[in-house]
C-alpha cells in the first residue's frame, strides 16, 4: 500500500474527525467520555501545532485520501516536570489496517516525543481494539492497574499502558515497576 506519513495540515481536520468517529462507532465506543466528543476533534491541526505536541496523518499516495492518523501531547492533569505525554487519537480506517502502518506511525510518535524530551508516554484504550493493544505491547508498553492524569476518557477506557522514552527506555526492566497513578 503506497502511503506517506506526514504532519497534519489544516485541511486534514474534517478527515481525521470523520476517521475518529467512524472507528469508535465501529467498536461501539460512542457517547460522552469518548474521543469522538473531544472539543479539539474539529481543530486537530491547531491543537497539535502547540509546543510539546505533534500529529501525523497516513495518506494514500495513490488517492490522496487520509486513511488514519495519530499523535501525542502532554498528559492532561500531570505536572509539566513529570515529562509525561500521551498517545492521542491513533485510529485507522479498516482498509489501512494490517499493513504495518500502525507500527510505523507509532514509531514516528515515539521518536518525536523522545525528541521533545518526554520521559514517559502513556495511553488509554479498550479491549475491543485488541490488535492495537497487541501492537502497544510489542513496542514495549506495559499495562497499568489504573489510569494516569485526567484525559477525560479514563472512565470509558479500561486499558491503561505506559512506556519509558529516551534513556529511560533503554535502562528500564521489561517488567519492572511502573507508576500506577499520577
Amino acid at each position: 500500500m503506497p502511503i506517506q506519513i506526514r504532519p497534519i495540515q489544516p485541511g486534514d481536520n474534517p478527515a481525521i474527525e470523520s476517521i475518529v468517529k467512524t472507528v469508535l462507532s465501529e467498536h461501539g465506543c460512542v457517547g460522552p467520555g469518548w474521543a469522538s466528543g473531544d472539543p479539539e476533534l474539529t481543530r486537530m491541526f491547531e491543537t497539535y501545532a502547540q509546543p510539546g505536541a505533534g500529529y501525523w496523518v497516513v495518506e494514500s499516495t495513490e488517492t490522496g485520501l487520509v486513511l488514519g492518523g495519530g499523535g501525542y501531547g502532554p498528559l492532561k492533569g500531570s505536572p509539566p516536570e513529570s515529562k509525561i505525554c500521551e498517545v492521542q487519537k491513533l485510529y485507522f480506517l479498516p482498509e489501512a489496517r494490517g499493513h504495518g502502518l500502525g507500527r510505523r506511525l507509532l514509531e514516528t510518535i515515539l521518536e518525536a516525543a523522545t525528541q521533545e524530551d518526554y520521559r514517559t508516554i502513556y495511553l488509554e484504550s479498550v479491549p475491543q481494539l485488541a490488535q492495537a493493544v497487541g501492537l502497544y505491547q510489542r513496542l514495549g508498553f506495559q499495562s497499568l492497574d489504573c489510569h494516569m492524569g485526567d484525559t477525560g476518557h479514563q472512565h470509558n477506557c479500561s486499558v491503561y499502558m505506559m512506556r519509558p522514552l529516551g534513556e529511560e527506555a533503554t535502562t528500564a526492566l521489561p517488567n519492572g515497576p511502573v507508576p500506577t497513578a499520577v
